[in-house]
């Protein structure tokens, strides 16, 4: 098996470098670069976790599955509020509460609803409806927000 490139490995392979610690061989060396919205991730690709939240649900609307599907839309639609400020604060964090207070120190109006995706990133509910509403009120923003930008997409 010959040597594997690291643009080889695909999206994310920026992230993974500024974000990893050698534990074993030889460390990368890796040029310090500012963070942007080239390092967006989720964003470029909203509108198929939307479609994708719908076909998941349509084949299982169990209780817990549409828990489950509530955590993986909510946490998207929280990074995706990070990824919209990249350009302007130059941060990137896949942990919920600093999207939430990034996103809000740039979007204040929208501070509210975002606390709402975080609460129910961290406890979800099974109320179908509920969740079809926020993701067809402040997810659709988002992705209108999302729509300003031009983005990379990933494949």
């Amino acid at each position: 098996m010959g040597e594997t490139s690291l643009h080889d490995i695909g999206r994310g392979y920026k992230i993974l470098l500024h974000q990893s610690v050698c534990i074993f061989g030889e460390s990368v060396e890796v040029p310090k670069k500012k963070i942007t919205s080239e390092f967006a991730i989720h964003a470029p690709n909203f509108r198929k976790r939307f479609d994708w939240f719908d076909e998941f649900i349509k084949k299982d609307n169990s209780p817990e599955n549409i828990k489950g599907k509530c955590v993986w839309l909510m946490k998207g639609m929280l990074r995706i509020g990070l990824e919209l400020t990249l350009d302007r604060v130059g941060k990137y964090s896949r942990d919920l509460y600093p999207c939430y207070e990034i996103f809000s120190e740039y979007y204040p109006e929208k501070k509210d609803e975002m606390y709402k995706v975080l609460e129910l990133a961290l406890n979800p509910v099974n109320d179908l409806e509920y969740l079809i509403s926020i993701k067809e009120g402040f997810g659709e923003w988002l992705l209108q927000e999302c729509a300003k930008q031009e983005w990379k997409t990933y494949e």
